[in-house]
């Protein structure tokens, strides 16, 4: 029996796949010395949004900070990726949020 799957399950599967190891490689360059103040700052930036209940400024704040563990991995490649299933799953992320 073939299993099959939205192309939307899909995509989320890959955008956490991809998160989870660029969040692994980040840690790893902050224990090698690599300052974590900029991303501490998106953290307190989505915490603000996220307590002001506004959903539009969420998600921004979300995407900055993906987009900050993305950049301090610093692994070839790995930006790309993530922005094309960031890109692919956008829509259904901001409707979901709106509906929140």
């Amino acid at each position: 029996m073939k299993m099959t799957q939205s192309p939307m399950k899909s995509v989320t599967e890959l955008r956490a796949t991809l998160e989870a190891f660029a969040a692994r490689s980040a840690a790893l360059q902050i224990k090698q010395g690599s300052d974590p103040q900029h991303l501490l700052k998106q953290f307190t930036d989505l915490k603000r949004a996220s307590d002001a209940g506004n959903y539009r400024r969420f998600a921004t704040a979300d995407r900055q900070l993906h987009q900050t563990i993305i950049e301090l991995a610093d692994v070839p490649g790995l930006k790309s990726s993530w922005l094309a299933a960031f890109e692919a799953q956008n829509t259904f992320r901001i409707k979901t949020l709106e509906q929140c």
